[in-house]
């Protein structure tokens, strides 16, 4: 599998999910009254769910693995160990999210808290947005780099938890909160997980191989992640989560996309810029 037809992959998986979510997930009566067809439906909500997990953790592995050899598996180790530290922390004691647990649809869950997937599904999304907060902020601190990567991961959880908490039980929050079920709390959480496992991973020198991967296929890669929960919501009319989540991911992503034009207009000018960054 290419670079992009893995993007495309993503695409269409995210275009089938949505059509199927749209047609039989809103309205079951739909499902034609055949056994097979009966089980597959009720299967295909965890088949789904852990399909996406697998896939964007196969396609971010094949990117990484032509780009930068197997460098990057510490680097897996390391935010998997951390991020499902935090998740037991969450499900146990409601910090820092908000009181959840998550339900059987994706899988074995570890100490009987937390799925597998959840953990690798964080680094699947820690690449892109370590890669394109280092893409983003050249020149400045590289605290920067850090904040606008949990900007992104906390921007793919406007969408994510309507869609995989709101239509679909993934995880069942404890407290009704005001944004889908989602307390707002959950958002701070995500940020400051964000800024924890990214700042781990650039000081483990995980910049070496991030950099490796181009920043426009690490924005692609983004985007198709996020379509998925995205065009979920779409069919669901959930309007407001959709034009947050938009807003919330563009703004970054404009940044980044205007850097690169400035980057490629004064090829120069980045490099000056970050050689006075680093002057005491």
């Amino acid at each position: 599998m290419s670079d992009r037809r893995g993007l495309q992959a993503l695409w269409v998986f995210a275009v089938v999910s949505a059509i199927g979510y749209g047609l039989f997930g809103l309205d079951p009566t739909r499902v034609p009254d055949h056994p097979w067809v009966q089980a597959f439906y009720r299967a295909s909500f965890a088949l789904f769910a852990r399909g996406q997990v697998a896939l964007m953790l196969v396609v971010i592995g094949i990117a990484l693995r032509r780009a930068a050899g197997w460098r990057w598996l510490p680097g897996l180790v390391l935010v998997f160990l951390l991020s499902l530290g935090v998740e037991l922390l969450g499900t146990t004691t409601g910090l820092p999210f908000g009181p959840y647990h998550y339900t059987g649809l994706l899988g074995w869950r570890i100490q009987g808290e937390v799925p597998a997937l959840i953990p690798l599904s964080w680094f699947a999304m820690c690449v892109p947005a370590l890669g394109l907060g280092r893409a983003a902020s050249p020149g400045l601190p590289r605290v920067g780099t850090w904040v606008v990567g949990a900007w992104l991961l906390t921007a793919w959880d406007l969408a994510l938890d309507p869609a995989m908490s709101h239509l679909v039980p993934y995880w069942v929050w404890e407290v009704d909160g005001s944004w889908y079920g989602m307390p707002l709390l959950n958002l701070a959480g995500w940020f400051a997980t964000g800024l924890f496992l990214l700042a781990a991973l650039d000081l483990a020198g995980a910049g070496r191989w991030v950099d490796a991967l181009p920043a426009s296929w690490l924005q692609g890669y983004y985007v198709a992640v996020l379509a998925t929960p995205v065009t979920m919501l779409l069919v669901a009319h959930a309007w407001p989560a959709v034009a947050v989540t938009v807003m919330g991911a563009g703004l970054p992503l404009a940044w980044l996309a205007r850097r690169r034009s400035t980057a490629a207009a004064h090829p120069g000018a980045e490099r000056v810029q970050a050689h006075t960054a680093s002057l005491p």
